[in-house]
């Protein structure tokens, strides 16, 4: 476990720059309506060729002097035609989800009988034709607008996120925010061949994240804080870490994180780095690590069984007083009696529908043929 630990830092880093990054330029309704609309195309096909582009020049050359798509279509594409049918009468759909592709992407915007200009994709050169436009709405979608809004930031979030990644790695300039955010992307860079120079580089993410700490708040203060946790955790993994005093700087890391935002995975993680300084701080850890445990999902149930794990580990390792142990048992009851109620509510999942067995004339569930395999 201790080997994916680095693994597990970077993602809960990742996690909190997207929730930024959606915060900060969060989804219009008009965003998540248009991906709702499905866009009927026709288009001319030209297979990946020597030429091709000139050819794809020329035929977007001849469409604005005036020839027809659909003569087009029939001239110059490749695509083969249903039976008895004409290339021309060839149609295809895409929604509007679908125009972050790379390939779709120049259909944004476009209206009924606008055509786009050559676009590559992994079949060649393509010229598309919107022959319309239609919203399809889900007859819920004011309902669940705002979540479907939060889901959208997100989306955007990530697109973001791997955009910006991509031109990084292909050298393109970046003008960055701010420190922070630039050594978030030097922390995912490939590790370099001389381990001396990864953890230069490593050290300089965590200052930067430190730095940052001691004059952000909120969203800000966490990703700061995050980012300074995983430059420190990666940088405990290599053979010359001095591990005693990483871990010093871990747990300043985290406390500056819960200053933000209470976290039960955090504090579980801060007292096992209390439990290898020895330090009588891990019992009220685990304190308020069981009082912040109000999720009652697969992950509530795995920070229970971590949280009474470690209580079992404090109280053998005599790291945990009394009254703090006594305050830890009582939370972890109240957890159960939580949990108990939960599933209680939870929306229970129907019995499968039983319809007769054509074999024996006795009962099979639904969908089943009730013939042997």
């Amino acid at each position: 476990l201790k080997e994916q630990r680095p693994l597990v830092e970077a993602a809960f880093l990742k996690e909190a720059y997207v929730d930024q990054l959606a915060k900060t330029n969060p989804a219009t309704e008009a965003d998540l309506r248009a991906t709702f609309d499905n866009y009927t195309l026709k288009r001319i096909l030209l297979p990946k060729a020597e030429g091709t582009k000139a050819q794809a020049e020329k035929i977007e050359a001849e469409l604005k002097g005036g020839l027809k798509f659909e003569e087009a279509m029939n001239r110059y594409s490749k695509d083969l035609p249903m039976p008895n049918k004409k290339v021309a009468d060839n149609v295809l759909n895409v929604t509007g989800q679908m125009l972050s592709d790379e390939q779709y992407k120049p259909l944004k915007g476009l209206k009924a009988g606008e055509i786009s200009a050559p676009v590559d994709s992994f079949e060649g050169t393509v010229i598309y034709k919107v022959v319309s436009v239609k919203s399809e709405l889900p007859k819920d979608f004011e309902k669940n607008k705002a979540m479907m809004l939060e889901a959208k930031s997100r989306q955007n979030a990530e697109a973001e996120l791997q955009t910006k990644t991509a031109g990084i790695a292909k050298g393109e300039g970046v003008v960055w925010k701010n420190d922070v955010y630039k050594a978030i992307f030097s922390l995912n860079a490939p590790p370099t061949e001389d381990p001396k120079s990864g953890d230069a580089n490593l050290r300089v993410a965590a200052d930067a994240g430190k730095a940052a700490s001691a004059k952000a708040a909120g969203d800000e203060l966490r990703l700061a804080g995050l980012l300074r946790y995983a430059a420190l955790s990666r940088l405990a993994m290599s053979p010359t870490a001095d591990k005693a005093a990483l871990r010093k700087e871990q747990i300043e890391a985290i406390n500056d994180i819960l200053k933000g935002r209470e976290d039960a995975t955090l504090r579980t993680k801060l007292i096992a780095l209390y439990v290898e300084e020895k330090s009588p701080l891990a019992g009220p850890a685990l304190v308020e690590a069981a009082k912040f445990n109000n999720d009652f999902t697969d992950k509530g149930q795995s920070q229970y069984a971590e949280m009474a794990k470690q209580l079992a580990d404090l109280k053998k390792a005599s790291l945990i007083k009394p009254e703090d142990a006594t305050a830890v048992d009582a939370e972890l009851a109240n957890w159960r009696k939580g949990k108990a109620d939960f599933e209680k509510t939870k929306p229970k999942e129907p019995a499968p529908t039983m319809v007769p067995s054509p074999s024996t004339g006795g009962a099979a569930p639904a969908g089943t043929t009730g013939q042997p395999k």
